[in-house]
């Protein structure tokens, strides 16, 4: 698989999506926040930040989820449908 160097769009003040090979990542100042897969059938989400860490963070968030409030994305994340992982570094996928 060729690997392109990402892009990046710049949302906010440090608040960035990351284009990757294989998905985007939602980073706020220098944490990555959230990983999508194209499909937006894999969503993770870093442990530490995704649930109201802060409210900018919050906003970004929720935009490059494509979710109204908070709830929606814990809802997603008690279901299943969203995971929450200790890590989220685009170099190390393990998820």
């Amino acid at each position: 698989m060729s690997s392109r160097i990402p892009t990046v769009h710049q949302l906010a003040k440090n608040q960035t999506i990351i284009y990757a090979d294989y998905g985007t990542f939602f980073q706020s100042y220098s944490a990555i926040i959230a990983y999508r897969s194209f499909d937006e059938k894999t969503v993770v989400l870093h442990h530490a930040y995704w649930d109201m860490y802060s409210q900018t963070t919050n906003k970004y968030l929720l935009k490059f989820l494509n979710h109204a409030s908070i709830k929606e994305v814990r809802a997603k994340v008690h279901d299943g449908t969203y995971q929450v992982v200790a890590n989220l570094q685009h170099e190390e996928r393990d998820w």
